[in-house]
């Protein structure tokens, strides 16, 4: 019967993926944020809605 130790990624690959994961977090949240924050769906105040005349 194999173990959970055998089929485990080499210790080089773990330490790695550990190191790259919260750099790519630092990255990826923000970016994540902003982009709800641009298209959140609230309509400009200043524009009037869309298919009325002014």
């Amino acid at each position: 019967m194999t173990s959970l130790r055998a089929a485990a990624a080499p210790r080089a690959t773990l330490i790695a993926y550990l190191t790259v994961l919260p750099v790519g977090a630092i990255i990826l949240i923000p970016s994540l944020v902003f982009l709800f924050w641009t298209f959140r769906g609230e309509p400009a105040p200043e524009l009037p809605p869309a298919g009325k005349e002014p």
